[in-house]
């Protein structure tokens, strides 16, 4: 599990490339798009900025059917 994060991690890596496309390919890529906000908001030192983050997070992913990558 430690080499699928650091792969993830990686935005430019050609590992980061294929493992979006095989989550695009198998309908599940809001779990890696939350994933890569998850890791941005934790790097985040600013309050105000997070908290924007926070809200794009939920209003993306958490916020039921009306969420545009709604992640169950």
């Amino acid at each position: 599990i430690d080499e699928l994060i650091s792969m993830i991690d990686d935005h430019d890596s050609y590992s980061y490339k294929v493992f979006s496309e095989f989550c695009l390919s198998e309908w599940c890529i809001e779990n890696l798009l939350l994933y890569t906000d998850i890791k941005k908001f934790e790097k985040i030192n600013n309050e105000n900025e997070m908290k924007i983050l926070a809200i794009r997070i939920f209003d993306l992913y958490l916020n039921g059917a009306v969420s545009k990558y709604e992640v169950i």
